[in-house]
Parts: structure tokens; sequence; C-alpha cells
């Protein structure tokens, strides 16, 4: 069964069957990705990185699913993607909050108490950098790895931002407002040992970060310990 979803956006140039079944199942994952909305590309394990997507992925499934995409105008920007996939990992952080909360123990997003959960290792000191506090608005590049060095998301690595999410995307330093839960915890306490222009290496525990759950759809497992090469742009 393939899912859809109704999104009405400018239509991209569409490409045609010939060509489709030409191409590659990784340049149709590719392809799909450019266009296609995330939570659509989710529902049908379509998301993620594009050549592990790819060995297990149903061609015919795919170019079917990409004719959807244009005949149900569904096209979708980089952007609104990116909006999407913010949004999901605040459902998710709130989801485990909300968890903990029902079972009488104290939120990850609440707790001032005890050890640090993350370790820091600043790269480059900008001594005349200012030092965000609680409640300001900062810009970050990132990149972030699971402990065998896989990267699971950046902002920062046009590389992998090519390679992931198409050739015409570009890197953007991520906007948000220091602990208001928009980011995992370990992210709002090591942003505030940095100055603006600042480079570091974070290693954040999984309590800190994803706990027990994880983060199946960013390829975050369980209890994983994860490693953030960080940049803070600005405070906004």
């Amino acid at each position: 069964e393939i899912h859809t979803c109704r999104r009405a956006n400018i239509m991209a140039a569409r490409i045609d069957g010939a060509k489709l079944e030409a191409m590659s199942k990784k340049e149709l994952v590719d392809l799909i990705q450019s266009v296609a909305p995330l939570d659509l590309l989710q529902a049908n394990a379509l998301g993620g990185n594009p050549a592990n997507v790819a060995k297990k992925a149903n061609k015919d499934k795919v170019i079917v699913l990409y004719n959807q995409v244009y005949d149900e105008k569904l096209v979708t920007s980089e952007a609104d993607r990116e909006a999407a996939r913010l949004a999901k990992d605040l459902e998710l952080k709130a989801k485990i909050d909300s968890d903990k909360a029902a079972k009488g123990t104290e939120s990850e997003s609440v707790v001032d108490d005890g050890p640090k959960q993350y370790t820091i290792n600043i790269t480059k000191r900008n001594k005349e950098g200012r030092r965000p506090a609680k409640g300001d608005k900062v810009r970050v590049n990132y990149t972030g790895k699971l402990e065998d060095g896989t990267i699971f998301d950046s902002n920062w690595d046009e590389a992998w931002i090519k390679a992931t999410k198409g050739r015409t995307a570009k890197a953007s330093a991520l906007l948000f407002k220091i602990g208001s839960n928009q980011v995992i915890r370990g992210w709002d306490e090591c942003v505030r040992d940095m100055h603006t222009g600042d480079k570091a290496t974070v290693i954040i525990e999984s309590a800190w970060a994803y706990g027990k759950k994880g983060n199946p759809e960013a390829g975050i497992p369980a209890d994983a310990r994860l490693t953030f090469d960080m940049e803070l742009v600005a405070i906004a």
C-alpha cells in the first residue's frame, strides 16, 4: 500500500516515464526525496540516507509514488521538509517528557541537579564573542554523529547535505530558543558554555539526547551517545 497526503505547492519540472525507468533505484530515491513531503516519505519507508533506502526500495513503487506526488500536487520544498523534521523532533521530545511525567519521574527539560550529561571541547575560541543565556535565540551550525562516526544529521556538512537532500540543497544555520524544549537537553545546556564564533565538539550522553527510545526516523538507536561538531554562529 502506498500512503499519500494532500498538500498544494509550486510544481517542479516533472520527469517522464521513460527516463524514470532508466534511472537506478538510488537515483529514484534521490529524486523522490527532492520533491515529496516528509510524512509521505516516512510512511513509505523512503526517508533517510538514499543509498541505504535504495537497498530495500521497490523501484516500481517509487515510480508510482513519484507520479502520485505530481498528480496530487504534493511537490514540497526542502525548506518545508526541514520544518517538518524539526516539528517531528519536537513532538518526539514532548512525548518522551510526557511519558516520564506520567510515570512520576521528573522531565529531562526541568531537571537542574545532578552531573552534566555531556562533555565539551572548544576547538576554536572567539574571545570577543557573547555567551548566550536561557531565553536567548541562537543560530547554530552542527553535524551529528553516532559513535561509529556515521553522520545522522547536519546543516553544515555540504557534501552530506547534497548527498542526502539533493544537489540544490544549501547549508543553513539552525535557529532555536534556549530552554524552550525546541532541541534536546544536551544542546540547551552545552550551547551556554560557548561564545558566538566558538566551535566545539560535544559528546552528549543518551539521557540528555534521545534516551531509551532513540529517534528511529533519524537513524538514532536507543541509548545512543551522540557527538556533535558545533558552531555558535550568532545570538539572534
